[in-house]
């Protein structure tokens, strides 16, 4: 099963994760093309994959980095960071780097910046805990979440802090950046907007804890929570729009796409929302959904803790209604 990684695509081919160590690629009508195995590990691949010219790449709960031959899944490097690796990776093609968050024995953890050529380590640097999730791109930084409770702003060429911002509790989920502001959620409950320079904007409570990725749906940004619900803010001031109740707490990240809000839950449903936050339809699987969606032309493709990979194609007369 794969209940964390979501699905890549890419020339027709769908790379995904499992939870039995595996980066497993499909084609279109559902076949297993190839498989990977890594280095056994009780927790297998929750991250999802990135292509990088010929290669996809990822990271997995052995503490390995990989990067494959995405046409027929032949090792082309592998590189050990450290204990664990939650975090999925990201790539700079200005420095032709991969970024990924480092988990070790120890509680401590950091962002580990890896040569995407040969898998050698171009730099490190260390927080006080995981860090849980993918980092963000913007400009010359480099910016990433720990389970510290601080967001790090790094030189992404030498890994010389910038600033540091510290939140209530943990920052598990991944960061967006829009428009020179980061929207990031923290266990304590709160959705955070900051400039890019570290100072806060706003901040709201929203539930519990967020474990989530913001959304940009326009002047909105839109977020799930272990409240049981998908909200909408005014992306500038913090206020509230809207909100959807689901059944389930909620980790999967929103997708939008064709004017559409798609995000999965616990309940096991795969929701799609209207910019409004009307329910435009969904679908109930045997699982809990914690990965999130990813839309590719017209097919939306998901990975569900029930161990299935689904795929949908929208109908041509109807909005997936």
């Amino acid at each position: 099963s794969a209940p964390k990684s979501s699905p890549v695509v890419d020339n027709e081919k769908i790379y995904v994760g499992s939870d039995q160590g595996k980066l497993m690629c499909f084609d279109f009508h559902g076949k297993l093309l190839w498989e990977f195995t890594t280095e056994p590990d009780t927790h297998g691949v929750h991250q999802t994959p990135i292509i990088v010219d010929a290669m996809v790449i990822f990271s997995a709960y052995d503490g390995f980095v990989y990067a494959l031959d995405k046409e027929n899944g032949e090792l082309i490097w592998k590189h050990n960071i450290s204990s664990f690796s939650g975090s999925s990776p990201i790539y700079d093609r200005e420095t032709n780097t991969v970024f990924v968050g480092t988990e070790n024995k120890t509680v401590q953890g950091g962002l580990a910046a890896i040569d995407a050529a040969n898998g050698k380590i171009k730099w490190e640097f260390s927080t006080n805990n995981h860090v849980p999730a993918r980092a963000a791109i913007a400009n010359e930084k480099v910016i990433f979440s720990s389970n510290d409770a601080h967001i790090y702003c790094l030189d992404k060429k030498n890994g010389a802090l910038i600033w540091k911002f510290r939140c209530g509790k943990d920052v598990k989920g991944r960061l967006t950046i829009d428009e020179n502001r980061c929207y990031a959620t923290s266990f304590d409950g709160h959705i955070y907007c900051l400039d890019l320079d570290g100072k806060l904007i706003w901040k709201r409570r929203l539930g519990i804890r967020l474990y989530n990725a913001p959304l940009i749906v326009d002047e909105l940004v839109v977020v799930g929570s272990d409240s049981k619900q998908v909200t909408a803010l005014d992306k500038r001031s913090g206020k509230v729009q809207w909100y959807f109740m689901t059944r389930g707490t909620i980790q999967s990240y929103p997708t939008l796409f064709e004017d559409k809000i798609f995000i999965g839950s616990r309940d096991g449903c795969i929701y799609i929302l209207d910019k409004k936050g009307k329910l435009v339809w969904r679908f109930i699987t045997s699982g809990a959904i914690t990965s999130s969606p990813t839309c590719h032309n017209d097919k939306l493709f998901v990975s569900g803790n029930d161990g299935y990979l689904y795929c949908f194609e929208k109908r041509k007369k109807t909005d997936c209604d």
